[in-house]
Parts: C-alpha cells; sequence; structure tokens
C-alpha cells in the first residue's frame, strides 16, 4: 500500500491498515499520562498535572466509537470515565456549569474561576456523544443520562435573549459567543430526538437558539461571527483564570477556526429536528 503527504492512498489493504491507526492511538490515549484521578493530563509536564475539559470533546468520541468498532468494551469504559470525571471534578455545585481547568493559575492547585460558554460545550458534547451512541444496556448510560440531562437544564437557565450562550455563562452583560451556543444546541437537538428533553421545555430554546445563530453569528456569505480564539485559562498573574480574564483577555473574532464545526453541528441537529428554512432577520 502505498501512502503519501500523510494519507492513505485507497488500494490492496487499505480497511485493514484504517484499523490498525485507529487502534494503535486508541492504545496510546490508554497509556497517556493521567493526573492523580486517572484523568487525562498535559502531557509535556504531566507532574504538574493540569487537566482542562477540552480534552473531553477530543476524548470521549474517539474512544467510544472506536470500542464500538472493535467490540472492544475497554476503550467505551475509558470514553465513559474521562467524561464522567471530568464533568464531576470541573463541576461547580453552586450553578451546575462547568469550570475549564485544574493547574494552569499562580496556585497549581486552583480550578479556573470561569463557566466558559465553549468549555461547557466541550464537556456537553462527550455527554451527547454517550447518549446518542452508548449501547441500551451499557453500564454507563444511567450516568450519562443523568449528567447530560443536569448539564442541559443548568446551562437553560443562561441563554440569553437572543437565543445565545455568553463567553462567561453567568455574566448577563458579557459578550455572545456561537461556539458555545453550538456545542449546546447540538447537545439539545440530540435530547429532543432521543425524548431525554422535555419538549415543552427545551424546543423553543433550541428554536430560539437557532434563529439566533443563522442571524447574529452566521453571514450571507457563510463567514462566521463571534466566536472565542483559542482560550486556556486567559490572562497572567493572579488575574489568570478569572472571569474577567475570560471576558477581556479574548474578545470574538470573524471566521474563528472554532466556529465552524460547532455551528454545521449545530444546524444538523436543526435540520434533523425538522427547521427546514430559516429567515433572514434584516
Amino acid at each position: 500500500m502505498m501512502q503519501s503527504l500523510g494519507k492513505l492512498e485507497e488500494g490492496f489493504g487499505f480497511s485493514e491498515k484504517q484499523k490498525e491507526i485507529v487502534r494503535e492511538y486508541a492504545e496510546k490515549t490508554m497509556q497517556a499520562p493521567k493526573d492523580r484521578n486517572g484523568i487525562l493530563c498535559m502531557p509535556t509536564r504531566p507532574e504538574l498535572e493540569q487537566i482542562w475539559i477540552d480534552v473531553v470533546t477530543a476524548v470521549t468520541p474517539y474512544m467510544l466509537f472506536a470500542g464500538l468498532a472493535f467490540n472492544e468494551q475497554r476503550y467505551i469504559n475509558f470514553a465513559a470515565e474521562q467524561c464522567f470525571k471530568m464533568y464531576e471534578i470541573f463541576l461547580d455545585p453552586d450553578c451546575g456549569l462547568l469550570h475549564q481547568c485544574r493547574g494552569f493559575r499562580e496556585d497549581k492547585e486552583a480550578f479556573s474561576e470561569d463557566h466558559w460558554s465553549r468549555g461547557n460545550g466541550w464537556g456537553y458534547l462527550g455527554l451527547a456523544e454517550l447518549v446518542q451512541y452508548l449501547p441500551k444496556d451499557s453500564p454507563h448510560r444511567a450516568k450519562a443520562e443523568k449528567y447530560f440531562k443536569d448539564l442541559s437544564a443548568a446551562m437553560l437557565r443562561y441563554q440569553g435573549p437572543n437565543g445565545l450562550w455568553r463567553q462567561e455563562m453567568t455574566v448577563d452583560t458579557c459578550w455572545e459567543e456561537s461556539s458555545g451556543t453550538g456545542l449546546i444546541l447540538y447537545g439539545y437537538g440530540i435530547g429532543l430526538r432521543l425524548g431525554l428533553l422535555d419538549r415543552d421545555t427545551y424546543y423553543d430554546a433550541f428554536v430560539k437558539g437557532i434563529n439566533g445563530l443563522w442571524n447574529l453569528c452566521i453571514n450571507e456569505d457563510f463567514s462566521t461571527e463571534n466566536s472565542c480564539p483559542g482560550c486556556l485559562c486567559p490572562g497572567s498573574g493572579k488575574v489568570k483564570g478569572t472571569i474577567y480574564a475570560y471576558i477581556n483577555e479574548k474578545q470574538p473574532m470573524r471566521d474563528e477556526p472554532h466556529s465552524y464545526g460547532s455551528l454545521m453541528l449545530a444546524m444538523i441537529e436543526a435540520h434533523r429536528n425538522g427547521i427546514k428554512d430559516l429567515v433572514r432577520l434584516k
């Protein structure tokens, strides 16, 4: 089999080689550095035990789908456990939302103070994929559904009047953020389709959010607006990781790379939930 420019060429043994690569990286993921709680941590400085919620989106779907493809329960267990452990450790019990990270501030035991919309979206996406694709008899299903419903309800309280969620979700004067909104609406669409989220409670919020994305975050030429640039515990010194830093150190961008996939996922779920046409408000 030929290989060029880092891409597999179709031909003899193509599928077999693909499977080898998927399994190779699944095994590498399981052996990657972890913190004291068994949560995957920053591999370049594992002794610092730096953990962050973004990893859920990178790890949970990959390991879940690898486990389903190979009928490998170890991979499915790992997918669920990483998602659950990060949800539990980053959960702010006062509001039900998630913080982004631990270990990146001056106090290495301190969590970031944020309730960042895309950070909550990263954690929510992992739960959404678990409730969507775990086998019905999975031992992880009950916990996945509970955490999915709990986070859904917590986020609903902070949806803004335009249907969007804000960069810092708990501050109603903060700027509206599109990528986190897209991820949240993706999960809401899944929950509505599966009957996990009550239609009377969530459907209007879902439609309102989809229309908000269409009118405020997706331009007529399909460029995007209002997405936060890369944002891992922003700021410096004593300000690092504070709510102030999340709001002021990062500002929304046009055509920010994180926006595209998030908005596409939301719009796919809009279509799956019967929304066929959207009106462009002038």
